[in-house]
């Protein structure tokens, strides 16, 4: 027999009683279990407390499981526990997850590009280079409707020779420009790591302006992260990031 609760206040509180070996107990979302934040090898009985700080989603519930050699047994319970207060998002439609923290305000400058646009945060101090396709995806050679996106921090890690003095020996055809100052840099491949900015992204199809944005994280959990930007419109950007499969981009929709 298992005896399974949870009260939630500020902290949430779980005990249980089995007759199990040994327990794991995992949170709930409406998606499934958080792996991540699943404690492991809880003796048969006992107690914990799971402190605002390690919440990292919206939870609907706890799963416990009970082991028996190679024999299992799941009990769930229902629990409401969303994420503390203190990190609400800028979002008015934002995803199940927790922030990672309170939303950063911050300076910005945005150019749109033949192959996309660049924006630049002052805090941090940061490029992105937003790619209108999936690099991964050789031009000419299959479809894919994702799209890169090329994070750069700052300060640069500048070139020999490189300035933001320097342009091209090139006049761009009407309507096109040369990017100039930070992105510039970023562009002319100056900068370590962005020898093909330049071939990807084409010219400049409007002068550099700027914005001020607001971005936020979502609390960490497994190997991707995902980010949310002020874009210069007013739409709201999806940064995404995985070690396999690279970094991209989206508009967020709140779905």
């Amino acid at each position: 027999m298992t005896a399974f609760s949870a009260v939630v206040h500020e902290v949430v509180e779980l005990s249980w009683k089995t007759t199990a070996e040994h327990v794991t107990i995992c949170p709930l979302t409406g998606s499934g279990l958080v792996y991540c934040r699943c404690l492991y090898d809880l003796p048969a009985f006992g107690r914990t407390t799971i402190e605002p700080d390690q919440i990292i989603a919206s939870y609907t519930g706890f799963e416990l499981s009970g082991y028996w050699g190679d024999a299992r047994a799941i009990r769930r319970i229902a629990a409401e526990v969303h994420c503390p207060g203190y990190r609400a998002w800028f979002l008015e439609d934002p995803p199940a997850a927790c922030p990672d923290g309170t939303a950063l305000t911050s300076a910005a400058a945005a150019q749109r590009f033949e192959g996309g646009f660049m924006i630049w945060i002052a805090a941090p101090d940061v490029y992105y280079v937003l790619y209108d396709r999936d690099l991964n995806v050789e031009r000419g050679q299959g479809w894919s409707a994702l799209k890169s996106l090329q994070r750069i921090e700052g300060p640069l890690a500048l070139k020999p020779g490189a300035s933001a003095d320097n342009r091209l020996r090139e006049t761009p055809l009407p309507g096109r420009f040369e990017p100039v100052r930070g992105f510039g840099l970023v562009w002319r491949g100056e900068v370590m790591g962005t020898e093909q900015v330049r071939e990807r992204l084409g010219w400049a199809v409007e002068e550099e302006y700027a914005f001020e944005t607001v971005s936020q994280c979502e609390a960490g959990c497994g190997p991707t992260r995902d980010c949310y930007l002020r874009g210069p419109g007013g739409g709201v950007l999806h940064l995404t990031g995985h070690p396999h499969f690279g970094a991209h981009w989206e508009w967020w929709d709140g779905a």
